[in-house]
């Protein structure tokens, strides 16, 4: 653990050794909207219809927005982590928003890679990394045949 004070606030911050992030660090997120196909943006629309007949009829006040709820769709299908429960290797049991882990870029030649520990991500170094070196993992199975690699 670090001797730093806690700066864990509303925006996110640093507690210990974990750093926070908060919903307005989350909705900044890319969500490579532009790049969904038309069936998923056909399927998440349909999902956004059935949760505001839904909605309306449960809570008073639901606001039906398409856009906000459609960003929110893509918002998690582009940075989504899957996590792992304690000594079940390759079995995603949940996924969960990791703001500054999503802000990484991929690699073919990463230096760092992710794991899930509880409700905690950690990102931990592969190699030696330099002072102002970028930090990227790779988005990809590194471990798959190269022709699926490049899909």
């Amino acid at each position: 653990m670090n001797d730093t004070k806690d700066t864990v606030g509303t925006r996110g911050g640093i507690r210990g050794d974990i750093l926070y992030s908060s919903f307005q660090d989350a909705m900044a997120l890319q969500t490579h909207e532009n790049k969904v196909s038309e069936s998923w943006g056909l399927s998440v629309a349909s999902a956004r219809e059935r949760l505001a007949e839904h909605a309306t009829n449960e809570i008073t006040n639901f606001q039906n927005s398409k856009g906000d709820l459609e960003y929110l769709a893509c918002l998690i299908n582009a940075n989504a982590h899957g996590m792992g429960a304690q000594g079940i290797h390759n079995t995603d049991i949940a996924i969960g928003i990791f703001t500054f882990v999503s802000m990484l870029n991929h690699s073919c030649r990463p230096n760092c890679c992710f794991y899930s520990e509880g409700n905690v991500m950690h990102v931990r170094a592969t190699e030696d990394i330099t002072k102002n070196s970028e930090l990227c993992f790779s988005y990809i199975n590194l471990y798959e045949a190269r022709g699926t690699r490049k899909e």
